[in-house]
């Protein structure tokens, strides 16, 4: 259980940063006009969408999010000189088996699985990666005990 704390502050970055990606990608797509049948406005504050959003993520990041990243890490063992390319691979494959789980066939080509999945994922990995690499620079500088 090294780098549990490590892990946890991943968690923590990559929460609002997925927030921020799923925003870019709603906007993009202009899923952020307001929808104004029949004289109601249903689209509610955005702030309000963004907590839900960010409160519900981090028992499901830490509960999915950093036991596969320790599997990943014992799959790609030190010996074995694994870089970042192969462990993008094992996390793209995560992606692929989440999304079996958890899309329906007929939406798999939709933004949806992007937003619930993809997006989720990679963020968390590539915050930890850095995370991570940072971690080793310093404690190689010493400046780390």
């Amino acid at each position: 259980m090294k780098d549990l704390t490590t892990r946890l502050i991943s968690v923590r970055f990559a929460i609002p940063i997925m927030l921020l990606i799923n925003l870019a990608i709603t906007y993009l797509s202009g899923g952020l006009a307001p929808y104004a049948g029949e004289g109601v406005d249903y689209s509610g504050p955005l702030w309000l969408g963004l907590l839900v959003t960010g409160v519900y993520s981090f028992p499901i990041y830490v509960v999915l999010g950093i036991p596969v990243s320790y599997l990943v890490d014992a799959l790609s063992g030190n010996r074995y000189g694994y870089s970042y390319s192969d462990k993008l691979i094992m996390y793209l494959l995560v992606c692929i088996i989440l999304m079996y789980l958890l899309v329906r066939k007929e939406d798999i080509f939709t933004l949806g699985p992007v937003i619930m999945v993809i997006v989720p994922v990679m963020s968390y990995f590539h915050v930890l990666y850095f995370m991570k690499k940072r971690k080793s620079v310093l404690m190689k500088n010493g400046s780390l005990s």
